[in-house]
């Protein structure tokens, strides 16, 4: 199987991308558990469960541009599911 020009070309750019990403994006929010202990979920966790997400639900993005918004979707309904659960 071989590999098109712009997929190589996406698959060079995304890592770089990501990395701009994730030093540019603060961390999501504080998140207290069961115990009351709080903690904050780390850039990498949260793109841990938003792809965990993916598998379970059988999801998949043909765009990266269409992956990354859904990504901030997700990251958007923590925040509020956050804000519900913990005012």
């Amino acid at each position: 199987m071989r590999l098109g020009k712009d997929t190589l070309m996406m698959f060079s750019v995304l890592p770089v991308i990501l990395a701009i990403y994730f030093a540019l994006e603060p961390s999501i929010a504080r998140h207290v558990d069961h115990r009351g202990v709080e903690f904050r979920r780390s850039k990498e966790e949260v793109r841990w469960m938003f792809e965990d997400w993916l598998v379970r639900l059988d999801k998949s993005y043909n765009e990266t541009t269409e992956k990354e918004h859904r990504f901030e979707v997700f990251k958007e309904n923590l925040r509020f599911i956050k804000k519900h659960n913990h005012p």
